[in-house]
């Protein structure tokens, strides 16, 4: 989930430390090495922990795997937080409060109005000791995502480490992917223009994502899925920023504050295209904790 991006990932709460003390305590034997990065998938920058150890354990059943990253996934989508807790990995849990952890997983899911339509598992994969668990989800024709489960094994079980949901069209890896650029803090169009002119087209929002207002909700693509025109919250420079091809655009308001992240596809007379975004729409009662979400594995 800023990550198309429970990342569980982003705000004040710095996961990277205090999990890396509890990682280190409980699993000191298998030697983790543990460094924290910055990865753009939600509201703000994500703590994400990528973990390497030298000794692991045979990994369980894939079809177990499935079934908790199925279950926790629901949960998420409708709101049945306290049984996505329950699958919380014990790392998780001794660093995220209940309250802490819905609040985290509000905004992960904020943009989805409902469940996908349908779901299809993909693949189980070995990741250092850890399985990361792939699913595509088809929420309308037009809308497909790609949800990742990451899960660790605590005393012979299964538990959500992290879970990352973005755009099918998005790359698995962002940090280590050189070959993208970053826009700026706002949306300006002669810089923007630049910028896709030198970097052959793949320029991205910033990490910290956009901060816009709907202005209008434009064509429908599908069932849930519209084009939405937006402009900035903090400059009035006239730039517009259509969000194509936007999950549960169509279900928007006029006005509606929210935070958007994805690839700058085209710079058009005052318009900014963004293909395929992900948002984070504020909900009522929300905090900045989100969970750990990763997107580093390579496609």
């Amino acid at each position: 989930m800023n990550d198309g991006n429970c990342d569980i990932g982003s705000g004040d709460n710095n996961l990277s430390e205090t999990s890396s003390k509890n990682i280190k305590h409980k699993f000191e034997q298998k030697k983790w090495v543990v460094a924290a990065v910055l990865v753009p998938i939600f509201a703000s920058s994500i703590p994400i922990l990528y973990q390497e150890f030298v000794e692991s354990k045979p990994l369980l059943g894939e079809r177990y795997a499935k079934k908790v990253s199925t279950v926790f996934l629901e949960a998420i989508y409708l709101g049945d937080y306290s049984e996505a807790y329950s699958y919380a990995s014990p790392i998780i849990k001794d660093d995220m409060p209940f309250q802490d952890f819905k609040s985290a997983a509000m905004s992960i899911t904020s943009q989805f109005s409902q469940p996908p339509e349908f779901r299809n598992f993909e693949s189980a994969s070995p990741l250092n000791g850890m399985i990361m668990v792939k699913f595509r989800a088809e929420f309308d024709a037009a809308s497909v995502f790609r949800e990742v489960v990451t899960l660790v094994e605590d005393e012979g079980e299964y538990s959500v480490f992290r879970v990352d949901i973005q755009p099918v069209e998005w790359p698995s890896s962002f940090i280590q992917n050189n070959s993208m650029t970053w826009a700026g803090k706002y949306p300006e169009l002669i810089s923007l223009s630049e910028l896709i002119a030198e970097s052959d087209k793949n320029v991205w929002t910033p990490i910290g994502g956009w901060e816009l207002v709907t202005t209008k909700i434009g064509e429908q693509e599908s069932q849930r899925t519209c084009n939405v025109v937006s402009k900035s919250r903090y400059e009035n420079n006239g730039v517009e920023v259509v969000l194509k091809g936007l999950l549960d655009g169509c279900s928007l308001q006029i006005g509606q504050a929210l935070v958007a992240w994805g690839r700058i596809e085209l710079v058009s007379g005052s318009q900014i295209f963004i293909a395929n975004p992900r948002i984070q729409v504020p909900t009522e009662g929300l905090t900045s904790p989100s969970l750990p979400s990763h997107s580093s594995s390579s496609t």
